[in-house]
């Protein structure tokens, strides 16, 4: 090899080390996995909303804070959120568990029918902000159906 070819090597070579540095973060997966017993009040109930998050990449990432809308048989009750941070090893899985209210008045009717079912249909749509390794923050959107049995407590 030439003298002049030397640096222009050398810079190719450096160019393809950052890029493999670089290489693209796959968006880890949110899947709802369980809905808490609803406790019913005077003007809505609340439940727990617990999604599983898996991470496609060798390296951890967090999952900073999630907001999302909760839809169930097909009827939009409304949004939550998650607030605290969860660290998701490389390859790992990890729970994410949100505290959601159902209002009564929100959606007359509505709410009170998917309360007394054992069964329904789950649907989130929503995003959450993630980072690896301390970097910067990036903004992920996420949709995820699934139909679940509520969780009633212990069975006698």
């Amino acid at each position: 090899m030439t003298h002049r070819l030397r640096p222009f090597a050398a810079l190719l070579l450096a160019i393809a080390v950052l890029a493999s540095g670089c290489a693209s973060l796959q968006p880890p997966r949110i899947q709802v996995q369980r809905l808490g017993r609803p406790q019913a009040g005077l003007s809505g109930a609340t439940l727990d909303v617990t999604f599983n998050v898996r991470n496609p990449n060798p390296d951890p990432i967090t999952i900073e804070r999630v907001h999302y809308d909760l839809i169930l048989n097909g009827v939009r009750v409304g949004d939550g959120f998650i607030t605290q941070p969860v660290e998701v090893a490389g390859f790992g899985e990890a729970r994410m568990s949100s505290r959601f209210d159902l209002n009564y008045l929100r959606v007359p009717g509505a709410v009170k029918s998917i309360v007394n079912r054992d069964r329904v249909d789950a649907r989130t749509r929503g995003r959450f902000y993630m980072r690896r390794n301390g970097g910067r923050e990036r903004r992920v959107n996420f949709s995820s159906d699934a139909t679940l049995d509520f969780d009633r407590g212990p069975r006698p």
